[in-house]
C-alpha cells in the first residue's frame, strides 16, 4: 500500500478509528496491536476508554504474532473473541453482530468468506484457539489460519444486500474506491 494503513482516512476518520467505532457497541474491550516501532495512534471518542494498546514481541512475524501478543492483554475472562484488521472499511456492526449469532456452543471459529477467500482476521475465536498462536509461531508458521486446524468452523459469507461487507482494501485503487463508495457516510 506504500503507507500505513490504520491512518489512511475515510470521511475525517482514520480506518482504525472507522473500525473501533464500529466494534465499541459489540465487544467489551479492545486491545489494538502495533508494530514494535510504529507511534501509537490517538483515538478519541468513548472507544478511546476500552483500549489498550499493545506490540508485536518479534518482528515481521506477521499477525500470527499479533494475536500472541494480544491475548495476555485480554481479561482473562474475555473466551469469545474478535479478531480484526483495520482495513475493512466497509465492515458494519450488523455483521460482527450477525458473527456472534452464529457462533453457537458447538462453534469454535466463525470467519468471513468472500468470494471463495476465508479470512482469518475478520472473524469470532474461543480464546482456546488463539491460544495455539506461540506453538505455531515457534514451529515457525505464521499463517493465522493454521490456527483451526481441528476445531469446529463456521463460514459466514456477505449478505447479497451488503457483498462489501467483508472486503479488506490491499492497494491504493481499492482504497480510493473505498472512499468513494462510503463518501455519502460523510457528514
Amino acid at each position: 500500500m506504500g503507507e500505513n494503513k490504520a491512518e489512511m482516512e475515510i470521511c475525517g476518520k482514520t480506518l482504525l478509528e472507522r473500525t473501533l467505532n464500529i466494534m465499541e457497541p459489540v465487544v467489551n474491550k479492545i486491545v489494538v496491536m502495533l508494530n514494535p516501532t510504529q507511534a501509537e495512534p490517538v483515538v478519541r471518542g468513548p472507544v478511546a476508554n476500552m483500549i489498550s494498546f499493545g506490540r508485536d514481541s518479534r518482528q515481521k512475524q506477521g499477525p500470527l504474532q499479533g494475536i500472541a501478543d494480544a491475548l495476555p492483554l485480554l481479561p482473562e475472562k474475555s473466551e469469545n473473541i474478535f479478531v480484526v484488521t483495520c482495513d475493512l472499511p466497509y465492515l458494519t456492526e450488523e455483521w460482527l453482530i450477525s458473527m456472534k449469532k452464529a457462533f453457537t456452543e458447538d462453534v469454535d471459529v466463525v470467519h468471513a468468506v468472500d468470494d471463495g477467500i476465508t479470512n482469518p482476521l475478520l472473524a469470532l475465536y474461543r480464546r482456546r484457539v488463539l491460544w495455539r498462536a506461540n506453538d505455531l509461531l515457534d514451529d515457525n508458521q505464521r499463517r493465522p489460519i493454521r490456527l483451526w486446524d481441528g476445531f469446529h468452523l463456521v463460514g459466514m459469507s456477505p449478505p447479497p444486500d451488503d457483498p462489501m461487507v467483508c472486503k479488506d482494501i490491499n492497494t491504493p485503487e481499492e482504497f480510493q474506491q473505498a472512499k468513494r463508495a462510503l463518501s455519502t457516510q460523510c457528514s
